[in-house]
């Protein structure tokens, strides 16, 4: 049976989730998007977004659900049991980005995220989206709860600092592998990419920094 045709307003968050994960999300254009769209109406995303931010919105709202889902079996699974590190729970805050896949096989909501989290306007609409990730919320919350040494706003920021060093080297990983170049293996990639978000995100706080 052939599968059913995406919707026009789908089709245009998915072509902008792919672009926006390899550019800036303020270099590229509604014209950029409509093609890699495949959407003739040149008015359309117009039709349907009215600005940059309403569409990164709509892309949010788009993985969300999805995302949300993968974060609650690691809160139904593991946290019960009480017996997890600082590492694991970056580990659920990071792999499910890096789980969401295109066609290809790409993370590319997790290379959007990336650059979401480097443009100073999408930090706000990601804020006025926290009241509908509420499983990304508690593992957050793990983790501050898990290093009370920390000032929360110094390890809010080293999240999105680890986040980003993670996703650049799957970025340049996936280079290589259009490039064919040698690359790690997947798994030893992966673990890697989580040590070094955990020793950003877990050296002692600077001296004299107080909570």
């Amino acid at each position: 049976m052939a599968s059913r045709p995406r919707s026009t307003p789908v089709s245009i968050i998915e072509a902008a989730e792919k672009l926006f994960s390899i550019y800036p999300i303020d270099s590229v254009s509604f014209r950029q998007i409509g093609i890699e769209a495949k959407v003739s109406n040149k008015s359309a995303i117009n039709y349907h977004f009215k600005d940059r931010e309403s569409l990164l919105q709509a892309i949010w709202d788009h993985r969300l659900p999805q995302l949300e889902g993968m974060r609650r079996r690691f809160l139904d699974e593991v946290a019960p049991q009480g017996e997890y590190s600082p590492k694991q729970i970056l580990a659920a805050i990071i792999l499910p980005n890096y789980q969401i896949l295109d066609s290809t096989g790409r993370p590319t909501y997790g290379l959007f995220f990336r650059n979401a989290l480097r443009w100073s306007s999408a930090l706000n609409i990601r804020h006025n989206r926290l009241s509908q990730t509420p499983s990304s919320n508690e593992i957050l919350h793990l983790l501050i709860d898990a290093m009370p040494e920390i000032p929360k706003a110094l390890l809010t920021a080293r999240i999105r600092y680890a986040y980003c060093a993670f996703f650049d080297a799957v970025f340049e990983r996936y280079e290589d592998i259009q490039n064919r170049q040698p690359v790690m293996p997947e798994k030893a990639f992966v673990e890697e990419g989580l040590d070094m978000a955990a020793a950003i995100c877990l050296r002692p706080p600077p001296s004299g920094l107080v909570r």
